[in-house]
């Protein structure tokens, strides 16, 4: 065997074959390309179509039978943007119900082309989520400055995650936070506040009290009645309590969808759907990994009671096709939610999960 560093003399190769591939055999190639100088070793020679053996290939020889590190550099990629095709081919309309455009993640100088990629994959409206006072204030901000750029609706929710309600309830607006939220929803005189949220419940991270959770979460499901807006809840690790809470407040009209569901539980989920509960679902329904997402989830949930979401820059859709590059989740990925329902689910096309998923959202958030 010629060792990998070793200049072979002329004639000296054995044949180039697969089989030789496949026993280690590589061969080294010497020359220059360009004006530049070439030395590649351990380059596998292409076994359908042996070149001549020569240790100064022309650059055609070298690209055809030769199989050197050509794949692209992950920086070079470009995100896909692959809308679901309707019957006449033209994209099928999408709403994101959750995508946190006023994450540190996308700086605003980025928006205008991330709505572009979404509009090219279908993207009608997305819901720009809040998740603190702050956070709503910029979401509600960005709605101000790109609705309707590239033909994307943009709307947004104001409210305070439970990871925050700690912080909430022992900083200096313990006691009129629900007034400032308040303040900030009615300001809104264009519209664009479509929920309050996200709230609701995480026992699963640490970051508040279970009490000071509770206390946050009944006063903006106040809040949310006082104001005839629907929820966009989190629920992690908290079914009970959550659903203790919630249901006398479903009884009496309020609308609320669990945003990015990823409990396990069947039983779990048909308590929240009989108690009138809707549901989104994420790209963590397309992770294949062992123990991440139960699959059996998506075909209990009726169509007319489900709605999709990117919850980006977070749950990057693992269905996207490889190689990938740098990418953030974004909004344009949402097709590949879509799709990986009607794999699963096998009763409904992409294009019937994307049209009535929009349908519920639209009706649901009155966009």
């Amino acid at each position: 065997m010629i060792a990998a560093n070793e200049h072979p003399p002329s004639g000296s190769l054995p044949p180039p074959t697969a089989a030789n591939a496949r026993m280690g055999l590589y061969i080294p190639v010497r020359g220059s390309l360009g004006g530049s100088s070439l030395n590649l070793f351990d380059v596998v020679l292409d076994s359908d179509q042996p070149p001549a053996l020569q240790h100064s290939p022309t650059y055609e020889t070298m690209q055809k039978h030769t199989t050197p590190n050509t794949r692209p550099r992950k920086a070079d990629l470009q995100i896909p943007v692959s809308p679901i095709a309707r019957g006449d081919a033209s994209p099928a309309p999408l709403v994101d119900i959750g995508a946190n455009l006023s994450s540190k993640s996308f700086p605003r100088e980025r928006i205008p082309d991330i709505l572009s990629r979404a509009a090219r994959a279908g993207l009608t409206h997305i819901i720009l989520t809040g998740t603190s006072y702050k956070s709503s204030r910029e979401a509600l901000c960005l709605c101000s400055s790109f609705d309707g750029l590239h033909g994307v609706r943009l709307r947004c929710t104001v409210g305070i995650h439970p990871h925050d309600a700690t912080r909430t309830m022992t900083g200096p607006h313990s006691t009129t936070f629900i007034a400032d939220l308040k303040r900030l929803i009615s300001a809104d005189s264009d519209g664009f506040v479509v929920a309050v949220g996200e709230c609701g419940l995480d026992y699963d991270r640490k970051f508040s009290t279970h009490e000071h959770q509770k206390t946050v979460f009944e006063q903006q499901l106040c809040l949310a009645e006082t104001l005839s807006k629907p929820v966009f809840l989190h629920s992690r690790d908290a079914h009970a309590d959550l659903l203790t809470i919630l249901r006398p407040f479903l009884q009496r009209g309020l609308k609320a969808v669990v945003h990015c569901h990823t409990d396990p539980s069947i039983p779990n989920l048909r308590e929240l759907l009989d108690a009138g509960a809707y549901v989104g679902l994420t790209g963590m329904i397309c992770d294949e990994r062992p123990g991440r997402f139960n699959t059996d989830v998506l075909p209990a949930v009726p169509l007319e009671r489900l709605m999709i979401e990117t919850d980006s820059p977070y749950l990057f859709p693992r269905n996207v096709p490889r190689p990938w590059g740098k990418w953030q989740n974004e909004p344009c990925l949402l097709p590949w939610v879509a799709r990986k329902l009607a794999e699963v689910r096998g009763d409904c096309s992409e294009e019937e999960v994307a049209v009535k998923t929009s349908k519920v959202a639209m009706d649901f958030f009155c966009l």
